[in-house]
């Protein structure tokens, strides 16, 4: 017997009813995706961001704060640029330990992981709200 194309193997795509619907399909399209969308547009979060706020807020902050980091001319009076550099490095990798801790990394019962990460949290955590006002550029 020879082989199906993917797009005709029904098991492929979960369920045949999206091929039999699509105007469902469609619909489940706009809805979670193309709303968000402009709602991030226009007004920088959309109504299903949150759902989950903490987890928005630091799968986006670290990029944000290494793309000020690269690409900043901001340093603070008193500080040198490299150190400034480490104080946003420290600031992403705390928020980046918290999206670890929060993935599920304490069932893994790892304990000097957990320790290492939580400790990375709190000292970019602390940063974070020490230099708020100083992520400007």
């Amino acid at each position: 017997m020879p082989k199906r194309h993917w797009i005709f193997d029904w098991k492929a795509h979960g369920s045949h009813y999206y091929w039999r619907h699509p105007w469902r399909y469609f619909l489940n399209w706009w809805h979670y995706k193309i709303i968000p969308f402009w709602q991030r547009g226009s007004r920088g979060y959309a109504n299903s961001d949150l759902w989950n706020l903490n987890d928005y807020i630091a799968a986006w902050l670290p990029v944000a704060l290494r793309q000020l980091k690269r690409e900043g001319w901001t340093c603070l009076p008193g500080k040198t640029p490299e150190e400034w550099y480490r104080i946003l490095e420290c600031m992403a990798q705390g928020f980046e330990a918290w999206a670890e801790l929060n993935d599920g990394v304490i069932a893994s019962g790892d304990n000097e992981l957990i320790a290492r990460l939580e400790d990375k949290q709190a000292e970019g955590f602390e940063l974070f709200a020490k230099w708020f006002g100083a992520l400007w550029d």
